[in-house]
């Protein structure tokens, strides 16, 4: 399957909480006005969340997985998730984790527990994928978390195994070289926000070898 038919066209309205609680039938949960002071760092916590719905919600963090990038349901899901499955959420995460951050959690825990999924993204063929039309938020970063994927299947794995918010993944992310200018806008000047780069890499992997498209 190709990697665009995986993704919605266009990226939907954000959804009001009245509207996720219409769709998912869960009432949203409203953030507390003292939060304690001390919290677990992001990236600690977000690893405990997505080990913690992988074990106890493996069913509804599935159904979240196999969502198109940038669609509506996506966001349904990813919301149904947070105010179904609370229990898995500090206080303060419940309230400000959002879905690309969640998805690509889930997603690195998929490709890390599915024996030899990232070797064999590894050895796929590389393949050629247009630039990304336009700096335009999300859809910017999914394109182009896209683009490298194709072109550079194993500089991606690479990336993906990298410790988060280390040395080692911001060399692993210089090593797509050209890539990084060839898969840029014309013109463009950007400066990329790795760690949500990467959320959005781990979802477009997962997805591709979800769909059979991965080798």
């Amino acid at each position: 399957m190709m990697l665009f038919a995986l993704l919605a066209l266009a990226q939907p309205a954000a959804l009001s909480s009245a509207q996720v609680e219409k769709k998912t039938g869960h009432t949203m949960p409203r953030p507390p006005s003292n939060l304690p002071e001390n919290f677990e760092t992001k990236t600690v916590a977000i690893d405990r969340i997505a080990d913690c719905l992988i074990k106890h919600a493996s069913k509804d963090a599935t159904k979240f997985l196999q969502t198109p990038l940038l669609s509506g349901d996506e966001q349904v899901k990813g919301r149904h998730l947070l105010s179904a499955h609370a229990s898995c959420f500090g206080r303060a995460f419940l309230f400000a984790t959002p879905v690309p951050v969640l998805r690509g959690a889930l997603a690195e825990r998929r490709l890390a527990s599915t024996s030899g999924a990232l070797d064999s993204f590894a050895r796929r063929t590389p393949a050629q994928f247009g630039r990304v039309p336009s700096i335009d938020g999300r859809p910017f970063l999914v394109g182009y978390a896209g683009c490298l994927a194709v072109t550079q299947p194993g500089w991606t794995s690479a990336f993906l195994r990298a410790p988060r918010e280390s040395a080692t993944e911001r060399r692993q992310f210089m090593q797509f070289g050209d890539s990084l200018k060839a898969c840029m806008p014309v013109d463009a000047t950007y400066h990329v926000d790795i760690p949500a780069l990467r959320d959005e890499m781990a979802a477009v992997v997962e997805l591709m070898i979800a769909h059979g498209d991965g080798a």
